[in-house]
Order: C-alpha cells, then structure tokens, then sequence
C-alpha cells in the first residue's frame, strides 16, 4: 500500500498549539496542563482534527499569560538601565 505523505497544514490554531507547546516545555506537559490525553494533542496537532473551542482558548490563554510575563519583564529591564 502507498502511503502519502499529508500537506503540512498551517492554520491560525496550529501555530498558537505549537507555540503552547513550547512555552508549557513539550507535549506531553501541555497535555496535563490542559488536562487531555496525549493522544488527543498530538492528532489535533498533527491536524487530523481541529481541538474543542474549550481547549483552544484554554492554550490560547497560556500563550498570552507567557506574553504578559514577557512584557513586564522587559519594561522591568528597561527602567533599571
């Protein structure tokens, strides 16, 4: 049987579970952050299936509290120099 190889999909809310994936330190961890199976994350990653709007935003909120930390501390370093 010939397997083909799926496009590589690029949608707004695969680049925002990536980027979950790397603040929160891997798969496996924003999986328990998020309180799912694995398996689950790694198909919506994969993009086979688009993850619940719940989940979504619940990542969606991780990213942006990293952002914030970001934020405050650069304004932080920026009033010490």
């Amino acid at each position: 049987m010939l397997q083909t190889k799926r496009p590589a999909i690029d949608a707004p809310y695969l680049r925002m579970l990536r980027k979950a994936v790397d603040i929160s330190g891997g798969e496996i961890r924003l999986a328990e952050e998020l309180d799912v199976p694995l398996e689950h994350l790694q198909t919506w990653l994969a993009g086979e299936i688009v993850p619940p709007v719940d989940i979504y935003i619940a990542a969606l909120a991780l990213v942006e509290r990293e952002g914030e930390k970001w934020k405050a501390a650069n304004s932080t370093s920026r009033r010490c120099t």
